[in-house]
């Protein structure tokens, strides 16, 4: 089932922790992401709130406590259905368990999961009894929901999921809820990468090494340093799955996992026997087999005792020198060729703005704590101590995976294939944010105009992000944007919003088409309405099949573009007539006009994409 939470919102709560349940509607209103969808059942407006309010009131029950809020979500591996569906799900969940009560849904979609805000009216129409959200409404909500879920192809085990998922310690969770972060939470992400494809400890350690962190074997525990501290951790400390038991656990599934490949099992075992046999030497007839518990528990505790000795000897955390990691499955080196890297080199190829500091370090541009030197980078805030080098930093600032930031650095696309594992999704932890250029936040608010205006145009606003990408379309600070018809041309639409109507004006100059495409045939399809045209057949008029035709579209008011164009194209001979409003004389008079130039002027019909068909009408 999804996961369902509900909480009471109030006229005026009483604390403030919560808002105001009017300002809260605003909120969901406001279409945080581009692509949030928003239904109203059981109302005449599109004011929950108020309705609510006026409904209570009539009813004699009116109370401070105004709406009921469900929020359903669901994980991100299952944001795969039509998104119609979820609005569609948390519709039924209400009329289910809540009917003849009015109710709001905001559906919002990020990558994380997906969900839906419910605001209730907890006085249903005939003013019958107010929701309580007792404990066993909430049953009945999830018990509901769970049978929705399986009507859409959903399952979903909460119980395993909640096993399984990684618990930051409290006062990190606290930290990262100011908006903080934690060096402990970023060592965790990185164990977690090296835990997810290591298959033994000189592995797990060899990798944490390239990240600059340190691990201690000791005869019952682990401890790890973290770059910068003066102190080590213990595993039990950040979390039971970084202790011995529970690693040569994820190893073996490691190992079982790989052995599986027909083109990978020999190898694999020859690696392990040498590691195994105390001589070194491989016996003929007797590779054990590693898929074998008591093989790998012998093999485990044999790799643990050598590690244990040498972090005695050394006195200090194992140095990846010492480590037998040559065959690793993972490519460590990989990762220690590209730790090498220069971040000041990388930022200056990535216009990334630096500001040299007085002790010869460099801080990012608008994140003065974000310290650069010839050891890497760190975040300086009282809060956080997270450290890293080039790869973390890539990570970071292409919002990529460690194992896609390495690849990058490196220029070896055949590091991607590691995507078939866990640590695909795993990132760098966000020690912090970079600042986005002017640029940037001016193409995110054209964006968000253009598909906007769309909407009232062609009704796919992707459509007119697509032509914003190539150029094609200009956006003005007051919100209105112009589609040019050529992209180093003189002529362009004008789209503008004015209370939810889309006007339009034409700007061409005499003798300047809005739209010209030369083709090898003989035949022109030609339009007086480009307004009208373009929203008949969008873009296609710029990339469509055309099979060859030459294409025109040309200001009514213009009465030399048509000549222009016949005079320096003198191969065409036949003028189809298309779209739009064409003034109703123009077939009588274009072959009156053109009468000695032996074309053939016929009315038309462009279907681009398809195919090309002629209505003769006569």
């Amino acid at each position: 089932m999804a996961n369902i939470k509900t909480q009471k919102r109030y006229i005026s709560p009483s604390d403030n922790k919560h808002a105001p349940a009017q300002e809260y509607e605003n909120y969901l209103k406001k279409e945080r992401e581009p692509d949030s969808l928003h239904y109203y059942e059981g109302m005449n407006t599109e004011n929950a709130i108020k309705e609510f309010m006026d409904t209570q009131t009539l009813n004699n029950k009116k109370d401070n406590y105004v709406a009921l809020e469900v929020i359903e979500s669901w994980p991100s591996e299952y944001n795969n259905l039509p998104k119609e569906q979820y609005q569609e799900m948390g519709a039924n969940l209400i009329r289910s368990v809540f009917p003849g009560h009015a109710f709001y849904i905001s559906t919002q979609f990020d990558e994380s999961h997906t969900h839906v805000h419910i605001l209730v009216n907890p006085i249903p129409v005939d003013g019958g009894n107010r929701i309580r959200n007792s404990w066993d409404d909430i049953k009945t909500l999830r018990a509901v929901s769970n049978d929705i879920d399986k009507q859409y192809g959903i399952h979903i085990n909460w119980n395993e999921r909640s096993k399984n998922k990684d618990r930051a310690p409290k006062h990190v969770k606290e930290i990262l809820k100011r908006g903080g972060t934690s060096w402990e939470y970023d060592l965790k992400v990185k164990a977690d990468l090296a835990r997810s494809v290591s298959r033994n400890h000189s592995e797990y350690t060899a990798i944490l090494a390239g990240f600059n962190i340190g691990v201690r074997f000791e005869n019952k525990n682990i401890s790890y340093m973290y770059p910068g501290k003066g102190k080590a951790v213990r595993a039990k400390q950040i979390g039971s799955k970084y202790n011995r038991s529970n690693l040569e656990k994820s190893f073996f599934d490691n190992i079982k996992k790989q052995i599986k490949n027909p083109d990978r099992k020999n190898e694999i075992l020859k690696e392990f026997s040498t590691l195994i046999n105390s001589k070194g030497v491989i016996e003929p007839g007797k590779i054990p087999l590693l898929i074998d518990d008591n093989a790998a528990k012998k093999y485990f505790h044999k790799e643990y005792s050598r590690l244990v000795q040498a972090s005695n000897r050394n006195k200090t955390f194992i140095d990846h020198e010492v480590l037998n990691v040559k065959n690793s499955f993972f490519p460590i080196q990989e990762l220690y060729k590209a730790q090498k890297g220069s971040i000041i080199e990388y930022a200056q190829k990535n216009n990334i703005d630096l500001i040299k500091n007085k002790d010869s370090t460099h801080s990012i541009k608008g994140r003065p704590y974000i310290i650069i030197d010839d050891r890497g980078w760190r975040n300086i805030k009282s809060n956080s101590k997270v450290r890293g080098g080039l790869v973390e930093f890539v990570s970071l600032h292409k919002d990529i995976s460690i194992i896609q930031s390495i690849a990058s650095i490196n220029n070896n696309p055949r590091l991607e294939l590691f995507n078939s594992y866990e640590g695909r999704s795993i990132k760098s932890f966000k020690a912090f944010y970079f600042p986005k250029s002017q640029q940037e936040l001016d193409k995110k608010k054209a964006s968000q105009t253009v598909s906007k205006i769309f909407k009232g145009i062609r009704k796919d606003e992707r459509e007119g992000y697509n032509l914003f990408e190539k150029g094609l379309i200009q956006v003005s600070k007051k919100g209105s944007l112009r589609l040019l018809g050529e992209k180093e041309g003189c002529s362009a639409i004008e789209f503008s919003r004015d209370n939810n109507t889309t006007k339009t004006k034409l700007l061409t100059i005499e003798g300047e088409p809005f739209l010209f495409r030369k083709g090898v045939n003989n035949r022109l399809y030609l339009s007086f309405d480009p307004v009208e045209t373009f929203k008949e057949q969008g873009p296609h008029l710029w990339d469509g099949n055309l099979k060859g035709n030459s294409l025109a579209l040309i200001n009514p008011k213009d009465k030399k573009s048509l000549d222009l164009i016949l005079a320096k194209n003198s191969e065409l001979n036949e003028i189809i007539v298309i779209g739009g409003r064409s003034p109703p004389d123009i077939l009588s008079s274009l072959k009156s006009k053109y009468m000695n130039l032996d074309l053939n002027i016929e009315i038309g019909k462009l279907d681009i994409g398809n195919s090309l068909e002629i209505d003769i009408n006569r």
